[in-house]
C-alpha cells in the first residue's frame, strides 16, 4: 500500500470521526435535572409526592404552575438537547429551605435537593443539572436582611451544588441573576442586591469548577440582551405597549424571553463529547494535510 493511499484512508477515517462528533453531541448528556424557583418551575408534579392534580390547597399548588405564558427556559433547554427533564424547581423557593411566597417552611432549594436525594438516591455523572436560585431571597430581603442577604444566598446556591456533587453530579448550569427581566421601575433596587450576589456566586462557582471531574457552566445573564422583544410592557400588564414582550409580569420573563435565555445558555455550554471529538478530528486532519503537501 502506497503512502498516498494510507494518507487517503487516514483522512477518510478522520472525516467520519468528525461527522460522528456532531452526532455524538446530542448524546453527551442523558437527561436534565432542574432545581430552583419560579424561573425554572415548569408546573409539573413529577418531583413532588404531595402534589397531585385536583389538589386545591393554595400552598400546595403554588409551585405546580408556570409563572409565564408558556414553557420556561429549562423546557426549551431540554428540547434543544433532545433530553428528558425532571424539574424539582418550585415557585417562590428561596435559596435556603423555605418558601415565604407559599407561606411554607419547605420547598426551598435546600429542601428540593434533599428531597430528590432522599427519593431518588445518587445522580448519574452524565446528568446535566441546572441550579438557578436567589431571586426570592432578594424579594424577601426587607423582611429579614440577615437571612435573605445576597452573601447568604450565594453561599446557599454553592451548598446545594456541593451536596449534588457529593451524590455524583458532575455537570452543572448555574445562571446568575439579571435585571433584564425585571420591571424598569424596580431595576435600580434590584441591581443593588443582584450585583454582590453575582460577584460572590462567581467566586464560589470558580472554586467548585476547580474540583477534578466537575464542570460548572456559570452563565452571566447580565450579558444577555433580548432581541426583538419589548422590555417595557409585559404580557399580564401591557400598559398600552405592544408585544411581543420580554416580561410576563414585573419579575418573570415571558415564554419568548425564556426561549432567548435558553438559546443564550446553549451557546455558552459546550457538549463534552462534541468538543473532544472535534479537537481530535480537526487536529488529525490538519496533520495529514500538512504531511501531504
Amino acid at each position: 500500500m502506497t503512502l498516498k493511499i494510507k494518507k487517503i484512508i487516514v483522512t477518510w477515517f478522520l472525516s467520519v470521526f468528525l461527522f460522528f462528533s456532531v452526532v455524538a453531541g446530542a448524546c453527551a448528556y442523558s437527561s436534565i435535572l432542574a432545581f430552583g424557583d419560579s424561573l425554572s418551575d415548569n408546573g409539573y408534579y413529577e418531583g413532588y409526592y404531595g402534589g397531585t392534580p385536583g389538589n386545591t390547597n393554595p400552598a400546595d399548588i403554588y409551585g405546580f404552575q408556570r409563572f409565564s405564558d408558556g414553557p420556561v427556559w429549562v423546557e426549551y433547554l431540554a428540547s434543544s438537547y433532545g433530553l428528558s427533564l425532571m424539574d424539582m424547581a418550585y415557585g417562590g423557593a428561596t435559596s435556603g429551605w423555605d418558601n415565604p411566597a407559599a407561606g411554607l417552611p419547605i420547598y426551598g432549594l435546600q429542601w428540593q435537593v434533599d428531597t430528590y436525594i432522599d427519593n431518588f438516591g445518587t445522580i448519574s455523572s452524565d446528568t446535566l443539572i441546572t441550579v438557578w436560585a436567589g431571586g426570592n431571597d432578594m424579594l424577601n430581603y426587607a423582611s429579614d436582611p440577615l437571612l435573605y442577604n445576597p452573601l447568604n444566598a450565594a453561599a446557599n446556591v454553592a451548598l446545594a451544588i456541593q451536596t449534588l456533587i457529593n451524590e455524583g453530579g458532575a455537570n452543572f448550569i448555574v445562571p446568575n441573576l439579571s435585571w433584564a427581566y425585571i420591571d424598569p421601575s424596580l431595576q435600580t433596587g434590584a441591581q443593588s442586591w443582584i450585583q454582590p450576589f453575582n460577584m460572590v456566586l462567581a467566586v464560589y462557582l470558580e472554586n467548585l469548577d476547580a474540583i477534578p471531574g466537575i464542570n460548572i457552566y456559570a452563565i452571566d445573564l447580565t450579558q444577555l440582551s433580548y432581541t426583538g422583544l419589548n422590555p417595557n410592557g409585559s404580557v399580564t400588564n401591557p400598559d398600552g405597549e405592544e408585544g411581543p414582550f420580554a416580561r410576563y409580569d414585573s419579575i418573570h420573563p415571558s415564554t419568548a424571553g425564556h426561549q432567548q435565555i435558553a438559546a443564550y445558555i446553549v451557546s455558552q455550554v459546550p457538549e463534552p463529547a462534541t468538543v473532544i471529538l472535534l479537537i481530535i478530528s480537526l487536529a488529525g486532519l490538519a496533520g495529514v494535510r500538512k504531511r501531504m503537501r
